[in-house]
């Protein structure tokens, strides 16, 4: 997703587009192209953020960024259940 897109769909949800947040998160995309997702898409990301800065909006921000490129509905978290359950 473009930065433009997560911009205003924060915006649209926090009233504050939080540029910055959106730009730290895809930072790595410089060297790791479609492979950036690897670092700061997770769902730890946005407590990390809450803890180095205090600010709760921040936090929901990344949270925000991460639900715009996964996602976050019941049909993914039961694929991704069953993912860790055929690892063992």
């Amino acid at each position: 997703m473009k930065h433009a897109d997560h911009i205003r769909n924060t915006k649209a949800r926090l009233g504050n587009g939080y540029r910055e947040i959106h730009r730290a998160l895809d930072k790595p995309y410089a060297y790791l192209r479609g492979r950036h997702r690897l670092l700061f898409h997770d769902k730890l990301t946005p407590i990390y953020i809450y803890l180095l800065t205090g600010d709760m909006n921040k936090a929901m921000a990344a949270w925000s960024h991460y639900v715009d490129d996964y996602g976050y509905t019941e049909k993914r978290q039961n694929t991704d259940k069953n993912r860790r359950s055929k690892r063992k």
